[in-house]
């Protein structure tokens, strides 16, 4: 009896001391601590919240339940420049595009600028001027190639043959000297072409409509000959319209004839091969007195109103001549006139022109027009030669060389 009266005791004082069962859990939270889940008993504390910090797009949040407080940042935005777009300097997003450059060409005193962040490349444009006339006395002018520092004279030294010379720019010595031969060829046309890849081509041509063949020969700077070519067609017969291009790389020139422009001969001057135009597949780049890609016209112009016109890329309009006064100057796109000299070239690679006011001093200027510098001395034209390379005459006819780097 004394035994039951123990275990009834005990009993009642588990009831009295606790709910009598095992608690199922469930995990603290930010805002409230662990918590059975059936009797509602709770142990320890809220863990309370890890926050995040405020972003641009997001305001404070906590890691563990996501609740949110106060607002979003914002972006803190630094403006765009030339060369970086909108940024934000705290999170580093960006927005919209950089302006770029507004580039000022380069000047005789100071490299090309940017006018908006002072940004410099390159170095001042120089201005050398060479002048060969004495070395011409007694022969005919050519070449000029300012890389190599060479310049090319000729004179036909016996009926079928030319002596074509090579000299050194710095001292005026002969440097090479080559016989050309043609044969008996009554049409015979010179050509050269500043910094071109050949120094100096003959086309000579038979006056007699029954002849058929032509001679084309090619040297290059060293003086040797490259090309020597007979073209099975007379190319001085009016009807045979036909030029000299460059194709892409420079390296080949393509003889083209007739007014569809057909390719005859292709001439690889890196290996002097002479190619037939099935042979190969190239894109001609345009008139080798230009040397540059010349731009077909889409509507035709007034030749009543302009009667020249060369599409200039650089400052996408024309290099024209006007009918009225032979005056020229530039025009954009849709013939309105820019700005008109009494004598003005086209621009070079560099992005230069000359120009004159009054036929007798010449001025440099930009592709925006700005005169950059003066040319000493007194001249009656100028001409654009290809590359960074003008050639004006003097009054006397002689010619000087004038070198942009």
């Amino acid at each position: 009896m004394r035994i039951i009266q123990l275990l009834l005791t005990a009993i009642m004082v588990l009831i009295l001391s606790g709910c009598g069962h095992v608690h199922t859990w469930e995990d603290a939270t930010c805002t409230e601590p662990q918590k059975c889940i059936e009797c509602g008993a709770t142990e320890g504390e809220a863990l309370g919240h890890d926050w995040a910090e405020a972003t641009c797009d997001s305001p404070k949040i906590c890691n563990r339940c996501g609740i949110t407080e106060g607002e979003a940042l914002g972006h803190d935005w630094v403006d765009a420049t030339c060369e970086t777009p909108k940024t934000c300097s705290r999170c580093g997003i960006t927005e919209g595009e950089a302006l770029g450059h507004e580039w000022m060409s380069a000047t005789t005193e100071a490299p090309k600028t940017c006018k908006v962040c002072g940004k410099t490349e390159g170095d001042p444009i120089s201005v050398k001027i060479y002048d060969f006339s004495e070395y011409y006395k007694g022969y005919r002018r050519g070449a000029f190639n300012s890389d190599l520092g060479v310049f090319v004279r000729y004179k036909q030294e016996d009926y079928g043959q030319d002596i074509v010379e090579i000299l050194d720019a710095s001292d005026g010595e002969v440097v090479s000297s080559q016989i050309i031969t043609y044969g008996e060829y009554d049409g015979r046309y010179a050509f050269w072409g500043n910094n071109f890849p050949y120094s100096y081509r003959l086309t000579a041509c038979d006056k007699d409509p029954n002849h058929q063949n032509s001679r084309v020969i090619l040297l290059g700077w060293d003086g040797e000959i490259l090309i020597d070519d007979t073209v099975p067609i007379n190319l001085y017969l009016e009807n045979n319209k036909w030029n000299v291009v460059f194709t892409s790389d420079d390296n080949i020139i393509s003889i083209v004839v007739g007014d569809d422009s057909k390719p005859i001969r292709y001439y690889n001057l890196q290996t002097s091969e002479i190619l037939d135009p099935g042979e190969i597949d190239v894109e001609l780049l345009g008139d080798v007195n230009t040397h540059r890609f010349s731009e077909k016209i889409d509507e035709p112009y007034d030749e009543t109103v302009w009667s020249y016109c060369d599409y200039q890329p650089i400052i996408d309009g024309f290099l024209v001549k006007r009918a009225s006064d032979e005056k020229w100057g530039y025009v954009d796109k849709d013939f309105n006139e820019i700005v008109i000299y009494d004598d003005a070239t086209a621009f070079c690679e560099l992005g230069y022109a000359l120009v004159s006011e009054d036929r007798n001093h010449y001025y440099l200027i930009d592709s925006d027009f700005n005169k950059i510098c003066d040319l000493e001395g007194d001249y009656k034209s100028a001409g654009m030669c290809g590359g960074n390379l003008f050639s004006v005459c003097k009054p006397d006819d002689s010619y000087i060389e004038v070198v942009l780097k």
